[in-house]
């Protein structure tokens, strides 16, 4: 291991699961945009309202 490496380690290396664990939330969100609009077109759900949901996961997260 390299003394950056080390280094940042030390540093960011109690934030780790933090991370990790933000990461495998923004990748499971991200897998799902692509599949919304076809799911909520499918059950009658207006392409509107597809807007809002998306929109509130970001706002719910700036307000958390």
């Amino acid at each position: 291991m390299t003394n950056r490496a080390r280094t940042w380690l030390t540093q960011w290396g109690p934030m780790l699961p933090l991370l990790i664990a933000e990461a495998t939330i923004w990748a499971g969100f991200g897998a799902l945009l692509p599949i919304l609009p076809i799911y909520f077109t499918q059950h009658g759900v207006s392409l509107p309202m597809l807007g809002v949901v998306v929109a509130a996961w970001p706002s719910a997260r700036l307000i958390g």
